[in-house]
């Protein structure tokens, strides 16, 4: 029988997925602890520092989107890694499976299984860290000026009331969809050194659109604000 040339089977894809699964889900759950454990280091020592004010739920969503975009692109980075080793790479590239099968395979570990898994235990941390922080700051707190329970309600994305955070969350998750995309191209395309050269195309990309906002806004008058997405008083509130 002829193997199958189909560019996407079912069967072949869940295949491909228990393989992978099998094989790096070792390396997966320390990299899950490794992340869980930093950020909640990280949180116990902002609780601390800022008298429980990190409790809130605006500075969880804070922590929560920098850790998620921090932990996905070295996740991504990491994912094709095998390739740049000439032992694992053949083994890699000889996988019954299609191109577009392992592309949707890596698409499903950073874009769907990562973000879950860091979110799961971003909001066992977020729980604690609201909880103590609200008791911190009313323990420091002067008694005309205790803080409100509402401001340390846990974050959880996609889960607010209001619409426009609902639209902000959206958005930081497309922003993630596109920049894990980008890790997952540099990784493949760049031979050696791949997580430098790709760092350095992303900066370079990132000073064009500075340049491209500033000579539009300066030469035209006009203030494009797709592009001033650095700019402070476009992301206040937005991380929430």
């Amino acid at each position: 029988m002829k193997p199958s040339t189909t560019a996407f089977q079912w069967a072949r894809f869940k295949r491909l997925l228990c393989a992978q699964w099998a094989e790096q889900q070792r390396g997966y759950g320390r990299f899950w602890l490794v992340v869980a454990a930093v950020h909640a280091l990280l949180m116990f020592i902002l609780l601390i520092t800022s008298s429980g004010w990190v409790g809130k739920t605006h500075a969880q969503a804070s922590v929560f989107w920098m850790g998620l975009f921090t932990s996905g692109v070295i996740f991504a980075g990491l994912y094709f890694s095998a390739l740049h080793r000439p032992e694992s790479a053949l083994l890699l590239l000889m996988r019954p499976a299609t191109a577009l099968e392992k592309w949707l395979l890596a698409a499903f570990f950073t874009l769907l299984v990562w973000p879950l898994a860091y979110t799961a235990s971003a909001t066992l941390i977020n729980a604690l860290s609201s909880t103590l922080g609200y008791q911190f700051s009313v323990a420091t707190s002067k008694p005309d000026a205790l803080p409100k329970a509402e401001d340390f309600a846990l974050f959880i994305p996609l889960f607010q009331n209001s619409k426009e955070l609902l639209f902000s969350h959206i958005a930081w998750l497309t922003i993630y969809g596109g920049l894990m995309g980008y890790v997952l191209f540099g990784s493949v395309y760049f031979k050696k050194h791949a997580g430098i050269k790709t760092g350095i195309l992303a900066f370079v990309i990132f000073l064009l659109t500075i340049f491209i906002s500033a000579f539009i806004s300066t030469g035209m008058r006009f203030h494009p604000e797709f592009l001033a997405w650095w700019s402070p008083k476009n992301t206040a509130d937005h991380f929430m």
